[in-house]
């Protein structure tokens, strides 16, 4: 275990694939970091790995300063997990929360001088891609089928959460703390950098809002 672990560190929170990932920055770079395979329990993984985290580096969760989560594309429900936990630190210790796409931190993870597609399972398990060109993402986040993604850059080196015939990638927690810390310097990253703890959804939630019958007809009967 580290120990005396002080100044203001950054704590990076996803859920927004396959697998919880935790990791904690401080000035110098990433003091811990964990992953392990999460798929349908993200509620019950992430803060026993969070805790084992912030455990392995001695740190306290008052030297936090800064909380940023992976928002998508990804599942609804697990994206939520950790984009609301996310939230709920940051709230908890008077840290800033951020989020950064998901597709960007997997981009992050990759030689930047090759055009890149990464893909993530949206909801309704559709794949959700982004088309990359150096550090710029010039198409994307889309839902569209796997023959049309291809198309989009036939050249393109493909990186997926998901089986599409490749070997399945995780999202680094490590990369993801790494790209904030860059993007919070002023530094070229892939894509767009900091966005709002909010989850990138593609597409509209399948709940509605209750129609109220009883108001209607009533609001009816008084117009009659």
């Amino acid at each position: 275990m580290l120990t005396n672990v002080s100044g203001d560190l950054v704590l990076a929170v996803d859920t927004s694939a396959q697998v919880a990932g935790g990791a904690l920055a401080g000035a110098s770079g990433v003091i811990a970091s964990e992953s392990r395979p999460a798929a349908g329990r993200q509620v019950e993984e992430l803060a026993p790995l969070i805790r084992d985290v912030m455990s392995k580096s001695g740190a306290e969760f008052s030297s936090i300063r800064q909380v940023v989560c992976a928002v998508g594309p990804g599942p609804y429900t697990s994206l939520r997990v950790g984009v609301m936990t996310a939230q709920a630190i940051a709230a908890a210790v008077g840290a800033t929360a951020h989020g950064v796409c998901t597709h960007d931190v997997l981009a992050s993870q990759f030689d930047s001088a090759h055009d890149l597609i990464t893909i993530t399972q949206a909801r309704r398990r559709e794949p959700a891609f982004s088309v990359y060109m150096g550090l710029d993402r010039v198409t994307g986040p889309e839902i569209a089928s796997l023959d049309d993604i291809i198309q989009k850059s036939p050249t393109a080196k493909a990186v997926a959460t998901i089986d599409i015939g490749v070997p399945p990638v995780s999202p680094d927690p490590s990369a993801l703390v790494e790209y904030f810390l860059r993007a919070q310097r002023g530094e070229q990253v892939r894509g767009a950098g900091l966005l709002p703890p909010v989850p990138i959804y593609l597409r509209p939630a399948d709940a509605r809002e209750p129609i109220d019958l009883r108001g209607k007809a009533l609001r009816a009967a008084i117009n009659q």
